[in-house]
């Protein structure tokens, strides 16, 4: 083949990103109704703020739905879909379907450009791939230097630092309409466009940032976790192969168990942005402190893992689906458009 006729190449960070977009579409399209769960019970109970309490009001007296005080996640999705529709569960979705692709993108693309140079910074950059006798497949030797434990933990926390300032004002679009409910349709139902005008008049810019502060305190060590469990236990599984080259049960244990782990170390400040971020209006005198102490008053330790369990079946499918989408289209796009002799991956 001449140099003309091969196919152009792309960069490391172009693979990460492309692949990263991908894994992200097919993640957020199999698990949505989890997350509208999640996000029902995270905020249909009451609470002391002062401004809080009309959430709940809003959201109970409406005949939509009921919370219970035990794991109801059946009832509430069942309730929801006879009161507010058959596509209530997808409600919030058209966003976060085109921009969790974009979100993916950019934390695969940003974790993988970091760790490249922290490897590069630390002398522990690995060597070239040698395709060798995989080459027919598109799986890279698995004989390549791993990177750093302290490297990949500084990467994931990088990429959720940029996560969360890219993406907060996307989570207070999908949380504004998955706890509205008035059914799809109905003319008080807020699509996208009407809610984002509805928020930038009554708040300004500043409205769609709201809850920004607790969400980067989530997601900066939660992505560090994220990468690290995510390699320890793909290797630990697989030992004899890098992580992104083990079969396709490694990455659905790994994945699926790294999301949970991730989740469940910092649930609590995700259980407060969603408070924060649903409330109508929101008061600049109370900061994340304060609707935290309000959630402890009211019910407890309890109250701060409220829906942690369809949280959690939604982060094991969806990180399970995100590593499995991601790994292979990586190597496809590795094989057929990386440097050749390979790229250095992760």
């Amino acid at each position: 083949m001449s140099m003309d006729d091969r196919p152009a190449r792309l960069s490391a960070s172009s693979i990460d990103f492309i692949s990263g977009a991908i894994a992200g579409a097919l993640s957020i399209a199999t698990t949505q109704p989890l997350d509208m769960i999640r996000i029902r019970m995270q905020t249909l109970a009451s609470s002391s703020l002062s401004h809080a309490a009309p959430i709940g009001r809003m959201l109970s007296t409406s005949g939509a739905i009921t919370p219970a005080p035990r794991n109801e996640s059946f009832r509430l999705l069942t309730c929801m879909v006879r009161k507010e529709g058959f596509l209530s569960p997808y409600k919030g979705m058209s966003f976060p379907l085109l921009f969790t692709s974009f979100q993916s993108a950019v934390i695969f693309q940003v974790y993988g450009a970091t760790l490249r140079s922290l490897e590069v910074l630390t002398a522990s950059k690995p060597g070239p791939v040698d395709l060798g006798d995989n080459a027919h497949t598109g799986r890279m030797s698995p004989k390549r230097k791993q990177p750093s434990f302290v490297n990949t933990f500084v990467a994931g926390c990088t990429a959720g630092l940029v996560q969360a300032y890219m993406m907060s004002p996307i989570e207070m679009l999908k949380i504004q309409m998955q706890v509205q409910t008035a059914p799809m349709g109905n003319p008080q139902y807020k699509g996208p466009l009407r809610m984002l005008r509805h928020l930038l008049r009554s708040e300004g810019i500043s409205g769609l940032y709201r809850g920004v502060t607790v969400t980067a305190y989530r997601d900066i060590p939660s992505y560090g976790l994220y990468f690290v469990c995510y390699r320890l236990l793909a290797s630990t599984l697989e030992p004899e192969v890098v992580p992104e080259e083990a079969c396709a049960l490694t990455q659905v244990l790994a994945g699926g168990s790294a999301g949970c782990l991730a989740w469940i170390s910092v649930y609590p400040l995700d259980v407060i942005k969603s408070r924060i971020q649903a409330a109508p209006k929101h008061d600049s005198h109370l900061n994340w402190i304060h609707y935290g102490q309000a959630m402890y008053r009211e019910g407890g330790l309890a109250a701060m893992f409220r829906g942690i369990k369809p949280t959690l079946a939604r982060a094991f499918v969806m990180d399970a689906i995100t590593f499995v989408g991601y790994t292979n289209v990586l190597r496809w796009l590795t094989f057929k458009f990386g440097a050749e002799t390979g790229t250095i991956v992760h």
